[in-house]
C-alpha cells in the first residue's frame, strides 16, 4: 500500500492538468457562465478531466471513460506484489517490476469490479464544458471534478485482491479433487471447470502453468481408464 498516495498523486495530476483551446479560438457557449476555480487543476480525493469531441455528449462520455482509465490503472499498479503475482527481474537494474503484460491483465480484471463499472455521469460532482470555435471547426470541451478518495481507492485494492485469492482457492479445490474422482465423467468435469479457471490467468502467472499440468495429467488419467475398460 506504499504506492498508494504517490499512484494518487500521479492520477491527481498526470493526463488530467488540462486541455488548453488553440490560439485562434472563441469560445461560443459555456456551462456554467463563469469558469469553475478547479478547472485544469487539481484537487485532493477528486478526478480532474476533461476531454474534447464535436458533440456535447460525446465529449462527456470520453470524459468519464478517461475517469475510470485512471482509477483502473491506480489500482493495477498498486496491487500487492506479495501475492501469487509474477515478477519479472530486469537483468541491468535488478530491480522487481511487475510485468507489463500482468499490468494490462490486471487492468481487464480491475474493470469488472462493481464500482469501475458504476462510473456514471450521475456520480460526478461539478462540471464545465466549452462550445469553442477553432478555426472554422466547432469543438466541445467537457470538464468533470470526479469524487475519488484514498480510501476509496484501498478499497478496490482490497476487492481486487480478495477475489484473486478466491481464484486462488477454486484451482486449489479443483486440483485436489482429481485424485478422489470415481469416474472418467467427474475427470471431464473437473477438466472443464479447471480450463474456464485458467482463462483467468495469463502466461505468466504461475497459476495458469499449475492449470496447464492439472488439465494433462487428468487427460493422461482419462487416457488410462479408457485403456482399461476396453
Amino acid at each position: 500500500m506504499k504506492k498508494i498516495l504517490i499512484a494518487l498523486a500521479l492520477l491527481m495530476s498526470f493526463g488530467f492538468v488540462g486541455q488548453t483551446y488553440a490560439q485562434k479560438s472563441k469560445v461560443l457557449e459555456q456551462q456554467p457562465k463563469k469558469k469553475p476555480a478547479w478547472v485544469n487543476s487539481t484537487a485532493k480525493d477528486y478526478i480532474i478531466a476533461v476531454a474534447s469531441s464535436s458533440t456535447l455528449e460525446d465529449a462527456q462520455e470520453k470524459a468519464l471513460i478517461k475517469v475510470k482509465e485512471h482509477i483502473i490503472s491506480s489500482v493495477a499498479d498498486n496491487i500487492s506484489s506479495t501475492s501469487e503475482y509474477t515478477l519479472t527481474e530486469d537483468s541491468q537494474s535488478g530491480e522487481m517490476n511487475i510485468s507489463e503484460t500482468y499490468k494490462v491483465a490486471t487492468k481487464t480484471r480491475a474493470a469488472d469490479i462493481p464500482f469501475i463499472k458504476g462510473i456514471s455521469a450521475n456520480q460526478i460532482e461539478e462540471y464545465y464544458w466549452a462550445k469553442v470555435k477553432e478555426n472554422d471547426r466547432i469543438t466541445y470541451y467537457y470538464h468533470v471534478k470526479y469524487p475519488f478518495t484514498e480510501f476509496q481507492l484501498k478499497k478496490l485494492i482490497m476487492e481486487y485482491e480478495r477475489a484473486d485469492r478466491e481464484l486462488s482457492q477454486q484451482l486449489e479445490e479443483l486440483t485436489g479433487k482429481i485424485d478422489i474422482a470415481e469416474s472418467i465423467e467427474e475427470l471431464a468435469q473437473i477438466h472443464a471447470e479447471i480450463k474456464a479457471l485458467s482463462e483467468s490467468f495469463i502466461d505468466v502467472d504461475t497459476r495458469k502453468n499449475k492449470s496447464n499440468v492439472a488439465m494433462t495429467r487428468i487427460s493422461q488419467m482419462m487416457k488410462n481408464v479408457a485403456i482399461e475398460t476396453v
